[in-house]
């Protein structure tokens, strides 16, 4: 019965096209305009969690906008939270490019984001960075052309290849040194959402504009529970620093992303609303039609009762015919509904084009005085090391008649020494030193500039850039390179470094580390750690033989090495197996240097500790999954170690490196191992090694400038 009811409802519903078509109408437009409205609401919700949800609820929005002659500068609001470091964790200007657009081979990129910020930016954000490397401090502090680019510009612009090529922003070109992870979100405001940014260092915008102050900054708290005393802190302490005019607004993200979605549900409901009565007119006019539908269907009406049909039968009828029509409308609208959204989400990107919806030593005075009189200038590092007790005399007649002070100024630099000394007859000399040990700057006697070179505070200038490495392909490399390739360069290092590890064995050099841990035992694993600290213990003590170096480094270059070979020769390993092993070491040691740098209260030792375990691990068998986990494990146990100088302690500092690279594979293997958010292991094995960089290239530096002042007093 029911089934019959149904069919000639299609039937007489169908039987009047026009007529059912109009009465579905407002069905159909009341439907479609629900779900428009509603889905624009959502967008416009999620767009704003999108942007807010993204950074925390613990960050602050600071706006300055001045008309008058005062100004913020950068300095200013870093030296304000540093007077509530209880409130503030850090900061990122956001330096605007004012109406520059991105141009790539003559081609305008004109809805890509691109701001100056600084290395906290991306952390603020959490981006995440998939090739290269991101904004470091040493990028601000020179105002380097570099810049870190989005998956999509990455992909859409640069087919996937973008990391090491160059960009154009305004007049100025921009070398890629990063890739951003993509977030998979919907472009929603703009093509390619966000992942379609540049981010510059700001400090290169700001001399570009040729400005010392920014508009817009984000300030990150130590505690979101104090955010209203912190907001109140900041913004009072801004609104001194400019006219009674100029705008200073600090507000919450958190509380931003409450007031935005409060006004955005108001609006959806109200546009809901209107829309809902269109619903209704929809409803009364199929309610219309249906009266208009039985007055013209009389006869019908009559011919089935006098056939029997019951009132109730025939109001059914009607009722499912009512149904059918609202039910047609209904779909038709729903369809209509995301058909229209679809088209809005490919014009809106067009239309909304901006809306992304740093004393006179007794000790230290004495090896000057030894390099003053008796050293080689010409033998650079190695300056002292052909002085004799013959020159004791001229030493010590040097250090009676000349006064020497050490300073080191608090520059951003790592290594920052200017020394000075008179004489007693008069004149004085000052020398200053940079970056690194040989680097002489300046030269200054009795007041007239001998030499005098440019140079900036960063150690890491004119380096080869190794913002490419990643683990995967370095194990990928070190399997698969043909070893011919590198027999002369890794050869060479096994060579001397074994050499001079064989003297520290054999003879008696400083504190004898190497030959005492061989005492406690000899093991695999005893004798790989006793061999590397035995070449440092002859290296630190006076021993001359030569050493090829790692990152830099001749311990580094002794540790990522010998213990690697030691490991190899005693488990039966070929020469072929063994040259692959420590080049894997090699390399995963100066991936971990490239965010440290060359100069750091860091000791190297650990990271080419790490990098020996990691060699160690895979003549064990260890994989691309036992690399990344014997370097997460030991990169959590052992940084932290301080280098404090090159000494004799080195070679116990080498000894536990290389123990930990080894636990740090054992743990692996008895299915242990360190998780995301135990102290600074980050998600995968590329981001623990970016904080380890972070730790030991910013967090540090206090710690080095301490190191310095301890030795030098």
């Amino acid at each position: 019965m029911i089934k019959e009811t149904f069919k000639q409802a299609v039937q007489n519903v169908l039987s009047n096209k026009v007529r059912t078509f109009l009465t579905m109408l407002g069905i159909i437009i009341g439907v479609m305009a629900v779900i428009v409205i509603v889905g624009l609401g959502n967008g416009m919700t999620n767009m704003m969690q999108d942007f807010y949800s993204d950074m925390g609820s613990d960050i602050l929005s600071v706006n300055i906008m001045t008309a008058s002659t005062r100004s913020v500068e950068v300095n200013d609001v870093y030296r304000i939270i540093n007077e509530k470091p209880e409130y503030y964790k850090g900061l990122s200007p956001i330096a605007s490019v004012g109406g520059d657009t991105l141009r790539v081979a003559g081609e305008k990129y004109r809805r890509t984001y691109i701001s100056g910020v600084n290395e906290d930016y991306m952390t603020i954000n959490n981006y995440k960075v998939a090739k290269g490397r991101g904004i470091q401090y040493t990028d601000l502090i020179d105002n380097k052309n570099i810049c870190v680019i989005g998956d999509y510009v990455d992909r859409k612009i640069f087919g996937g290849n973008g990391l090491g090529s160059t960009l154009k922003v305004g007049a100025s070109e921009y070398r890629i040194v990063g890739v951003l992870e993509g977030r998979s979100k919907p472009a929603s405001q703009y093509e390619g959402g966000n992942d379609d940014v540049v981010l510059i260092p700001y400090t290169t915008l700001m001399s570009v504009n040729n400005t010392s102050s920014v508009s817009q900054y984000y300030v990150v708290l130590q505690d979101a529970d104090h955010s209203d005393e912190a907001q109140e802190f900041l913004q009072s302490r801004l609104k001194k620093l400019v006219s009674k005019d100029d705008y200073v607004y600090v507000m919450s993200l958190s509380a931003a992303m409450k007031q935005m979605s409060s006004m955005i549900n108001v609006m959806v409901g109200v546009l809901t609303a209107i829309a809902g009565i269109s619903l209704l007119v929809g409803g009364i006019g199929i309610m219309n039609i249906m009266l208009v539908s039985v007055t013209e269907r009389t006869r019908e009406i009559g011919i089935r009762k006098a056939l029997g049909a019951q009132e109730s039968t025939i109001l059914t009828q009607f009722v499912v015919e009512a149904g059918v029509t609202s039910a047609l409308g209904g779909c038709l609208g729903i369809v209509l509904g995301y058909v229209v959204s679809a088209i809005i989400n490919q014009i809106l990107p067009y239309i909304l084009t901006d809306i992304t919806l740093n004393v006179t030593p007794s000790a230290d005075a004495a090896a000057i005085a030894v390099g003053m009189v008796a050293g080689d200038p010409e033998a650079r590092l190695q300056v002292i090391a052909h002085v004799t007790e013959a020159d004791d005399p001229a030493i010590g007649d040097y250090l009676d008649r000349t006064e020497i002070r050490i300073d080191c100024p608090p520059t951003p630099r790592m290594l920052d020494i200017r020394l000075t000394g008179w004489t007693g007859d008069g004149h004085r000399a000052v020398v200053h030193v940079a970056n690194n040990h040989t680097n002489i700057i300046y030269v200054e006697r009795d007041g007239e500039v001998l030499l005098e070179k440019p140079h900036s505070d960063s150690a890491e200038d004119n380096l080869q850039d190794k913002g490419v490495l990643n683990v995967r392909d370095i194990l990928t490399f070190a399997e698969t390179v043909d070893v011919s390739r590198i027999e002369e360069s890794v050869g060479r290092q096994l060579e001397c470094n074994t050499a001079i590890a064989r003297e520290g064995l054999r003879g008696d050099w400083g504190a004898n580390i190497g030959s005492t841990l061989l005492l406690s035992g000899g093991d695999v694993e005893t004798e790989a750690r006793a061999w590397a600290a035995a070449g440092s213990d002859a290296r630190m003590n006076g021993c001359e033989m030569p050493v090829v170096i790692c990152s830099g480094s001749g311990n580094q270059g002794i540790t990522a090495s010998v213990p690697v070979w030691r490991y190899g020769v005693q488990t039966g390993r070929d020469r072929e197996t063994i040259l692959r092993a420590v080049c894997l070491s090699d390399l995963i040691t100066i991936h971990q240097k490239t965010g440290i740098g060359r100069l750091s209260a860091y000791c190297g030792a650990v990271s080419a500790g790490v990098g020996a375990g990691c060699g160690i691990a895979w003549l064990r068998g260890a994989d691309y999954e036992g690399i990344c986990h014997t370097i997460t494990n030991a990169a959590a146990m052992i940084s932290g170690c301080i280098c404090d100088g090159a000494k004799a302690s080195c070679a116990s500092k080498i000894a536990m490196g290389v123990e930990t690279g080894i636990l740090g594979y054992n743990m692996y293997l008895r299915g242990n191992s360190f998780q995301p958010g135990d102290g600074i292991v980050g998600r995968d094995v590329e981001e623990t090694i970016r904080n380890v960089g972070i730790l030991a290239s910013q967090g540090m530096k206090e710690t080095d400038r301490v190191i310095l002042k301890i030795m030098t007093e």
